[in-house]
């Protein structure tokens, strides 16, 4: 797939067709004009920085066969509101989310196993709620949100 080089940062819409497997490195990098990206649920990569500095775009779905959240892909986004992660993913790089000033909510399932620190460049902190029985009441998870802080970044890796 191709698309005319001094053309593709006026797109406010992208659907990529099922043909595509794996969208490279720096492809979309910062198409500021993008609100909305449709990926196939085939597509098995994401290139690191693919979605770099799209400050218009609100939310994107990762499709199930991507396996790692590449470093930098989705830097600078900074509109985007909530990402769900798929259960596929086992990896998050490193600046993945960096600079997404408005990203409230990000869904990362327990297939989870490895985030990268940044590259002592900023700082990410996240807040995690921890349930061994499954409860779901609403008190006992902002209590835990409150009260669980790790911190990767500048100083090395911390928790609080």
């Amino acid at each position: 797939m191709s698309f005319p080089t001094d053309d593709i940062k006026t797109y406010s819409r992208v659907t990529i067709p099922k043909s595509v497997t794996i969208i490279g490195v720096n492809s979309f990098r910062d198409c500021s004009s993008l609100k909305e990206i449709s990926l196939p649920e085939n597509l098995t990569a994401l290139g690191a920085y693919s979605f770099s500095g799209c400050s218009s775009l609100t939310t994107i779905n990762i499709p199930e066969h991507i396996t790692r959240i590449e470093s930098g892909v989705f830097s600078n986004c900074s509109n985007l509101a909530s990402i769900t992660i798929p259960e596929s993913v086992t990896e998050i790089g490193y600046s993945a989310f960096s600079g997404c000033s408005n990203l409230k909510t990000v869904n990362i399932p327990d297939s989870v196993k490895e985030i990268e620190a940044n590259d002592g460049a900023g700082q990410l902190t996240l807040s995690i709620a921890v349930s061994n029985d499954g409860d779901t009441d609403k008190e006992k998870y902002e209590t835990a949100q409150e009260t669980m802080n790790i911190v990767l970044g500048r100083g090395g890796d911390q928790a609080a």
